[in-house]
């Protein structure tokens, strides 16, 4: 038992074996070819073949296809700019064949799953915790509509600038006072603006920062040169307003004035749309509770 500690030790060795394991459990989405949303988003998207022109990608929302259709439905007024960039980059380099898309959310799975082992790690402060961790992110079949969809890369892309930006901002806090801690916080930054131009919910980086810090405080992991807390959370977090408003800014610009959909979705697409006041009051609890149960045991997903 205690070879296999020592084994696992090596940061290293057990973050390859994370990767691996994330490798083996999605692999097989490789042949895939595209289904559902890819249909709209990568076979019909027009916009992938313009992937050079940053107005076509940056500047239109998520569902955004022909200019004349766009005012004629709907729109979610989603803004996932970089996710559409990466489909583009896709397209540059092997058009529409389903393989290269479905590589490159392999590898992003690959890399998530070694950045949960190295944030586990640096946090908690335990090896074992932390390769259990990885390796249970790895294989766990609740990721793989994300990964096996194309489109869902919007989740997985998120999902790493959040886990670097936290591990960005866990080191800053280490490494206070040394040059390198600087380098350290920009990559937190920019981590953070990564993430929100790849979906909507890596503004939870906002709520989990200050918490990851608050936990390396309480087990004496950040150099004393870091300041004192919350006197110094100004230091690491102000930038973060700017950056907020950046992608504001140019999320009201793309969704042409708007920040949010104006019209509330179809029954199909959320169904408490058109719920009740009770409904919409006890159906998250028992939707959470339900997702919940699917991280515990996932034995039904389908």
């Amino acid at each position: 038992m205690s070879g296999w500690k020592d084994y696992l030790s090596s940061p290293g060795t057990a973050a390859a074996l994370v990767a691996v394991l994330a490798a083996l459990a999605s692999v097989s989405s490789l042949g895939n070819r595209f289904a559902y949303d890819d249909i709209t988003l990568v076979v019909e998207n027009e916009r992938l073949a313009d992937w050079h022109n940053p107005r076509r990608i940056w500047l239109t929302d998520w569902w955004y296809s022909k200019p004349e259709e766009t005012e004629e439905r709907h729109r979610d007024r989603l803004y996932r700019p970089l996710t559409m960039q990466t489909l583009g980059w896709n397209y540059a380099l092997g058009g529409l064949r389903p393989f290269g898309y479905h590589l490159f959310n392999v590898a992003a799975h690959v890399v998530v799953s070694a950045l949960v082992y190295r944030l586990t790690r640096v946090v908690f402060a335990d090896a074992a915790m932390a390769f259990l961790s990885g390796a249970l992110f790895a294989v766990h079949p609740i990721h793989t509509e994300a990964v096996a969809n194309v489109v869902g890369r919007a989740e997985v892309l998120s999902t790493l600038f959040v886990l670097l930006g936290l591990l960005c901002l866990c080191h800053d806090l280490q490494t206070a006072g040394k040059p390198s801690a600087r380098a350290w916080r920009a990559g937190a930054w920019l981590s953070f603006l990564a993430g929100l131009f790849s979906k909507e919910q890596a503004v939870c980086l906002l709520a989990l920062a200050p918490l990851c810090e608050w936990w390396l405080r309480g087990r004496g992991g950040v150099s004393a040169a870091a300041g004192t807390w919350p006197a110094s959370i100004w230091k690491r977090y102000l930038a973060l307003v700017p950056l907020t408003a950046l992608y504001l800014w140019m999320r009201w610009a793309a969704l042409e004035g708007h920040l949010a959909r104006d019209a509330l979705p179809a029954a199909l697409d959320n169904p408490l749309s058109q719920a009740t006041l009770l409904e919409r009051i006890f159906t998250p609890p028992a939707i959470l509770a339900a997702y919940l149960r699917l991280m515990v045991w996932p034995a039904d997903l389908c």
